[in-house]
């Protein structure tokens, strides 16, 4: 008898057990910002990039606010920021599947290898969104390095590296010597896609300033890079209204900073000289210093 109660007693047992709903695990809304790895790697599928997974529920949240989020970088280790410290959203708009970004003119600093991370992180991202088909990347100048604004889509970027699309160069920069006098020289590696991006970032890292302390930085404070290309071995350079900031150069300091440009970018083979516009115009008067419609590298400028 025993043993007929104590299976009747287990079998209601599993039938009530069998009768209870079981929860189904909750889902948790998340979203994924892509930045560039800490370590980049090359020949995995997204290359250069990361994605960094968030607990986030994106259809509740204003496109403004994601904005934000996004620019204020990763927060695991394993990956950086592809886009400079200072740079900002000016204007967005979402309109027929087209997310039109316009950043601050610090966007237009990044060249080669860096500005195709910055921008695929940027597509990778926002292209996530339902109502997002392509992205419009444009600055505050209107320019990306040496190009107009750029629509991109997903298939616009190519994430893994093969051997003949990338190659590093050595580039040679001139800053001022400690008394502003002459120059001094430093030099950087950089990996790029083509040659076309080299003067971009030429000027790029001279808006940047020097690596060491054993140099002093020639370029007017906030002046920023509008354009600039290679014709004919001559490189047209147009730069903004804020490189004529500084009034009082006297002959040292104006010869020192001209020559910081035009003799960092003849190191490059394809450049024989140098024309310097400023707001489109021809440059022909700097501090004391008349300029010549073309400038070339001058020995004499480069202290020993």
């Amino acid at each position: 008898m025993r043993k007929i109660l104590f299976f009747a007693g287990l079998a209601i047992l599993l039938v009530i057990t069998g009768c209870q709903k079981v929860a189904p695990p909750k889902v948790v809304p998340s979203f994924t910002f892509y930045y560039q790895m800490a370590e980049v790697q090359f020949q995995t599928p997204d290359g250069a990039l990361g994605g960094e997974v968030r607990e986030m529920d994106v259809d509740t949240m204003e496109l403004e606010e994601l904005l934000a989020l996004y620019l204020q970088g990763p927060i695991s280790d394993d990956y950086v920021s592809p886009f400079p410290a200072s740079l900002s959203v000016e204007e967005f708009q979402l309109q027929n599947g087209v997310l039109s970004l316009t950043f601050s003119d610090s966007f237009s600093q990044l060249t080669g290898v860096r500005l195709s991370v910055a921008t695929a992180c940027i597509t990778k991202t926002f292209l996530q969104l339902d109502t997002v088909d392509a992205i419009l990347i444009s600055t505050e100048s209107g320019m990306i390095s040496n190009q107009g604004s750029r629509m991109f889509v997903a298939e616009d970027f190519l994430y893994e590296d093969k051997s003949d699309q990338l190659f590093e160069e050595t580039v040679i920069l001139y800053f001022a010597d400690v008394n502003n006098q002459y120059l001094v020289s430093e030099t950087r590696n950089a990996w790029f896609i083509s040659r076309e991006d080299i003067p971009a970032y030429v000027v790029g890292e001279l808006l940047r300033g020097p690596a060491t302390s054993a140099a002093r930085s020639t370029m007017p404070e906030n002046a920023k890079l509008r354009s600039v290309y290679v014709e004919d071995g001559i490189c047209t350079v147009d730069l903004s209204k804020e490189f004529l900031g500084r009034r009082y150069l006297n002959t040292e300091e104006a010869l020192v900073t001209l020559y910081a440009l035009v003799n960092s970018l003849t190191e490059l083979e394809e450049i024989e000289g140098v024309r310097i516009l400023v707001e489109g115009a021809p440059l022909q008067k700097f501090g004391e210093i008349l300029v010549p419609e073309v400038m070339y590298y001058t020995k004499s400028m480069i202290g020993r």
